[in-house]
């Protein structure tokens, strides 16, 4: 049964039709967008492309297709031999 307080300032109390919608709309959802807010604002565009570039890890290459990998291509294309030798050494 959710608590209702009369000056309740510091929690959140939307209506629900159930303790695990109210669980979720008032705890889960919150706690989320908070950790998606930090881990953009910890990261740059230039880490997130070098994480992209782990994908050149052997044990990890499995799964991966080269489009996973142009984005980093284009972002170090100056000092690579050129795309296609690249895309050629991944396919193999």
């Amino acid at each position: 049964m959710m608590r209702i307080v009369g000056r309740q300032t510091y929690r959140p109390n939307e209506p629900s039709q159930s303790p695990e919608d109210y669980y979720r709309i008032n705890l889960f959802i919150p706690v989320l967008d908070h950790f998606i807010t930090s881990l953009t604002n910890r990261f740059s565009a230039h880490q997130w492309m070098a994480f992209r570039a782990s994908a050149l890890i052997p044990s990890m290459i499995e799964n991966k297709i080269f489009s996973d990998l142009k984005d980093c291509v284009n972002l170090y294309e100056e000092y690579l031999p050129s795309t296609s030798t690249i895309k050629e050494e991944f396919e193999l």
